[in-house]
């Protein structure tokens, strides 16, 4: 009779090794991660700083031209005059004002709404919040000359 011999044990090829274990294959996924909420994190944090810097130089502005108004109208008694000192005043800091927006009552008092529009990388480009953008400030000034 013959005898059967147990056969060859079978031999299982090694997988290389990975240092670390599952670490490796984890981490390249957790620094895109990382890399995707740091630039969201980054964009939203620009937009919102950019529109807060327009609103205080906005108001800024407003304040300013305001004072500005109130002295030319003061020296020239002229509207017009005065209009022109706003608009050199709100132009220097990138705004704008249109003429239904200043006013001159008739105790002197000066009145006038400053416009612009936050330059943003996000918010402009969304259709419902596109209105966050547009920054108005309004400002009066009392004048001692009175219109008229």
């Amino acid at each position: 009779m013959t005898t059967v011999s147990d056969p060859a044990p079978r031999v299982r090829p090694r997988r290389p090794c990975r240092a670390g274990g599952d670490l490796g294959a984890a981490l390249p996924w957790g620094l895109v991660r990382a890399a995707v909420l740091l630039t969201v994190l980054g964009t939203l944090g620009y937009d919102v700083c950019s529109v807060a810097l327009i609103s205080f130089r906005a108001q800024e502005a407003a304040d300013g031209s305001a004072i500005a108004a109130a002295d030319s109208w003061k020296l020239a008694g002229n509207v017009d005059t005065a209009y022109r000192a706003t608009l050199e005043r709100v132009g220097d800091h990138g705004l704008g004002i249109s003429p239904d927006h200043f006013s001159i009552t008739t105790d002197g008092t000066i009145a006038l709404r400053v416009h612009g529009t936050a330059h943003t990388l996000v918010l402009g480009r969304i259709g419902s919040l596109r209105s966050w953008t547009e920054i108005t400030a309004d400002a009066s000034v009392q004048s001692s000359q009175r219109l008229g």
